[in-house]
């Protein structure tokens, strides 16, 4: 049986964690990924991740050069020096770059999944019945450009602290990789006819193929995504503490964070102490909201222009992630007492990721006026 398809196309394949063998669904969805990176944030001519200085300019006096070899041993001292931890700068900025190539390849290739899984049932093609798949590998090959070259410069830039994150990203590319080449075939195959002359041989030939590539997908953005959360939870954490709860730029990260902990305790699925862990995390996710919105009506009046704008829709967000949330609770607590409806409760947790979701992409509008000293 197959979870029912969400609306949304931001995120796909992820399991509760714990209760992986009774999800029957196959749309359960990943969340999006904060991006951390602020554009470029490095002083002009600097690397972050090579703590080298370039100056492309010929100096023909020697004691001109001279001088300027002293600046530099001096400069790249000083870069080296930088923070080279898994919460510093160049990781963050690095990190950003992953999230902006995990998010990628949510969109594109988890659409590519979904249309196969949406029109050919688990047990392969029926002689039957007539097929027919929407080209999505013409979208999914942008996104896939757009991840490989996020991951190739996150690779570039990251500091060896988080150097592990670099081949969990090569291996979730080459799995989307993978799909797209089998999906495109599975797709000119059914819009051709193809199954006319073969009798579905290379119909059933490729959805073997599909059903382990689907799989490899996603077990690849799992294992990426569980690497991303814990370096981006030691960011948080850092990250937070530079702001005092009298600056915007606190209030959206305090949220967040307590959005993410609300995400968590979900995703582990239906369990004895469940319902009381998730309506613990439920309640720390509205106060920090009602205490947020408490700080906008003191001090919105005073921001920049677009800031109030933009803090405001972020919060419509967050009220439409603690809507689903209670009925993803509602519908665990049901599961609970009856495990038939776990179904129910999966479907209502897609919504709440989608919900989620869509406070990320709203975030990235407080970081960008954040990165234009607009957000004070």
């Amino acid at each position: 049986m197959r979870a029912s398809s969400q609306v949304a196309v931001i995120a796909v394949g992820w399991r509760p964690a714990a209760n992986r063998e009774m999800t029957c669904g196959r749309h359960i969805r990943h969340r999006r990924r904060v991006r951390t990176d602020r554009g470029d944030r490095g002083a002009p001519g600097r690397r972050a991740d090579a703590c080298v200085w370039y100056a492309p300019i010929m100096i023909r006096n020697p004691s001109t050069r001279l001088l300027l070899a002293l600046i530099a041993v001096v400069l790249v001292s000083w870069g080296c020096k930088q923070d080279q931890s898994a919460t510093g700068e160049s990781a963050q900025n690095a990190m950003g770059l992953y999230a902006k190539g995990f998010n990628a390849l949510l969109d594109g290739p988890r659409d590519m999944a979904k249309e196969y899984e949406d029109n050919v049932p688990d047990e392969g093609p029926d002689e039957s019945k007539k097929y027919r798949l929407f080209p999505r590998q013409n979208s999914a090959r942008r996104q896939v450009e757009e991840a490989t070259q996020a991951f190739a410069e996150a690779k570039k830039s990251a500091p060896a602290s988080i150097a592990q994150i670099a081949p969990l990203a090569a291996a979730a590319l080459a799995a989307t990789l993978t799909l797209e080449k089998d999906f495109t075939e599975a797709q000119k195959y059914y819009e051709a006819e193809n199954w006319k002359d073969d009798k579905f041989a290379k119909g059933k030939e490729l959805h073997g193929r599909l059903v382990t590539e689907i799989k490899a997908f996603r077990d690849a953005l799992d294992a990426l995504s569980n690497e991303l959360s814990r370096v981006e939870d030691a960011q948080a954490e850092v990250e937070i503490k530079k702001y005092g709860t009298t600056s915007p730029r606190y209030w959206f990260r305090f949220v967040n964070m307590k959005a993410k902990k609300l995400l968590s305790f979900a995703e582990k699925g239906p369990g004895p102490t469940f319902v009381k862990d998730f309506e613990a995390a439920l309640a720390e996710f509205d106060a920090a909201r009602e205490d947020t919105t408490k700080f906008l009506d003191a001090k919105g009046s005073g921001f920049g222009p677009g800031v109030l704008q933009t803090y405001k829709g972020y919060m419509s967000a967050t009220d439409r992630l603690s809507a689903s949330a209670v009925k993803a609770k509602r519908a665990a607590a049901e599961a609970v007492q009856d495990p038939e409806k776990i179904e129910e409760f999966h479907r209502e947790f897609n919504t709440m990721v989608s919900s989620y979701n869509s406070v990320v992409s709203v975030t990235d509008g407080l970081y960008s006026l954040e990165s234009n000293d607009l957000l004070k």
